[in-house]
């Protein structure tokens, strides 16, 4: 969502009707189920002023977006309450590893959360979109995610998958995933709806 007054920043309007429209105050929120908790955050930050490299009017690329201080206060107590969860999932737009390290969080919010989530080993998947296609840095290619299965590792996977919506990545392919979770195991089955590029 972006701002027609400057196409680089996101769109006080147009979150204000997303707001409107879900019966919302704020665009992140979380819900637990089971064993799991579900954490969701806003990556085009609208509280507060931007971390340094992260303003969206000075920016010369495609702005990093970013989660400020408000939200990242609420993510740090939200995980202090919820250490008895088996498994924490956090869905945001923007990823904090995308492909080929672009169109990420600003390089502030990467390093603050990574270091953040090094110290809740039940942060179990941060999930992303925003780039067209689905990418796993943790595994070979474009292959498949990995299982889960040892809690005392360290946390998370992180996980791109944007399948659908606009036109796709040139390494791109539709599709989407699908949770298993039992116990301390989490399986993702990659359920693919086109075929798989060949991508470096």
């Amino acid at each position: 969502m972006t701002d027609s007054s400057n196409h680089k920043c996101a769109s006080q309007k147009m979150l204000d009707l997303y707001l409107a429209d879900n019966n919302q105050v704020h665009p992140y929120g979380a819900f637990t189920y089971g064993h799991s908790r579900f954490i969701a955050l806003n990556t085009d930050d609208d509280e507060g002023p931007p971390p340094a490299g992260c303003d969206c009017t000075t920016s010369r690329h495609e702005p990093p977006g970013f989660i400020g201080k408000t939200q990242l206060k609420l993510l740090k107590e939200d995980l202090d309450t919820n250490t008895d969860k088996a498994h924490i999932f956090i869905f945001m737009h923007r990823p904090l590893v995308g492909y080929k390290g672009q169109a990420q969080l600003c390089s502030k919010n990467v390093s603050d959360m990574q270091n953040l989530f090094k110290n809740y080993t039940n942060v179990s998947f941060v999930l992303a979109g925003h780039q067209h296609l689905y990418y796993n840095p943790e595994g070979p290619d474009f292959g498949a995610p990995p299982v889960r299965t040892d809690p005392s590792r360290d946390p998370p996977y992180y996980l791109v998958s944007g399948g659908a919506g606009a036109g796709l990545d040139p390494c791109g392919f539709h599709h989407y995933l699908i949770f298993n979770v039992d116990g301390d195991k989490v399986s993702v089955d990659l359920k693919r709806l086109s075929a798989t590029k060949l991508c470096p």
